[in-house]
């Protein structure tokens, strides 16, 4: 049985950000520049007010203010993803775990300029993850990451 555990950092200062970004994730965001998918967490703060990443077994979201940002995380375990997680830990009971498309190709309001069209971003690779309790949060991440 699965052991479904939050997790979270309270306020960082940005300055903290290349401890987060150290870590081993996926991440996807939008800014300016568009939207996001990629094998790490940037480097530095990114202009957005959400990012979320994703690896085997651990999800995060995190949500940034300049010059702040606050993490949850959720995991299959007890365990944080690093030291950042430390403030409160709490177990979740109940979880919906759902698979999404990032945008569906009959959306009419945006589209994906896309090269092949069988790109990932028209599949349902992406999960979101749910927990059921009275404030919650969504966490996204690829459907082998429950594995």
């Amino acid at each position: 049985m699965t052991t479904w555990t939050l997790h979270a950092t309270g306020r960082r200062d940005t300055t903290d950000w290349p401890d987060l970004a150290r870590l081993p994730l996926h991440a996807a965001w939008a800014d300016n520049d568009g939207f996001h998918i990629s094998d790490h967490l940037p480097a530095t703060t990114p202009r957005t007010t959400h990012l979320w990443a994703w690896t085997r077994q651990q999800w995060l979201r995190i949500r940034i203010d300049h010059p702040h940002w606050w993490g949850a995380a959720l995991t299959t375990d007890t365990t944080a993803p690093s030291q950042l997680f430390t403030t409160a830990t709490e177990p979740v009971e109940h979880l919906t775990i759902e698979a999404i498309l990032h945008w569906p190709p009959s959306a009419g309001e945006i589209a994906q300029r896309t090269v092949h069209p069988g790109d990932a971003l028209t599949g349902y690779r992406m999960i979101s993850l749910s927990p059921t309790r009275a404030r919650t949060a969504t966490f996204y991440g690829t459907q082998d990451t429950t594995r």
